[in-house]
C-alpha cells in the first residue's frame, strides 16, 4: 500500500514509473532506465523529471530538467517476480514484486 510500480521495454531497456512517498509524506513518481548487467539482472539510475504537463499547448520541452537521485537493480526470478533493490538519497531498501495476473495463464516467457 501507498507506492506502486510499471514496467514495459523496449528491446533490452526496461522503462520504470514508480510512485511513492518522500520521507516527508508528500507523493513522488520516480522514473528509471535499466539496462542488462548480468542474467537476469537489469540496472540503472532513478530520476525525478520536472517541468511543464505534457499536454500544455504549447509544449516547451526547454523547461523539462531531470535529476538522478539514485539507483535501481531489478532481478528476475522468472516472468512475474523480480526483486527490486534500489537507493534514493539515503534510502537503501529491496522488495519482493509480483507481477497482477488478471487472467491466466500470465507470463509464460522466462
Amino acid at each position: 500500500s501507498g507506492w506502486g510500480m510499471y514496467i514495459t521495454h523496449q528491446g533490452d531497456t526496461l522503462f520504470v514509473t514508480w510512485y511513492t512517498y518522500a520521507l516527508d509524506g508528500r507523493p513522488m513518481w520516480l522514473i528509471a532506465l535499466a539496462r542488462p548487467t548480468a542474467a537476469n539482472v537489469y540496472a540503472g539510475p532513478i530520476s525525478t523529471v520536472t517541468g511543464p504537463p505534457f499536454g500544455a499547448a504549447p509544449f516547451d520541452p526547454a523547461q523539462v530538467a531531470e535529476t538522478i537521485v539514485g539507483h535501481a537493480q531489478l532481478t528476475f526470478v522468472d516472468g512475474n517476480r523480480v526483486t527490486f533493490s534500489y537507493t534514493v538519497g539515503d534510502v537503501a531498501q529491496t522488495k519482493q514484486i509480483t507481477r497482477q495476473v488478471f487472467a491466466p495463464p500470465g507470463t509464460i516467457c522466462d
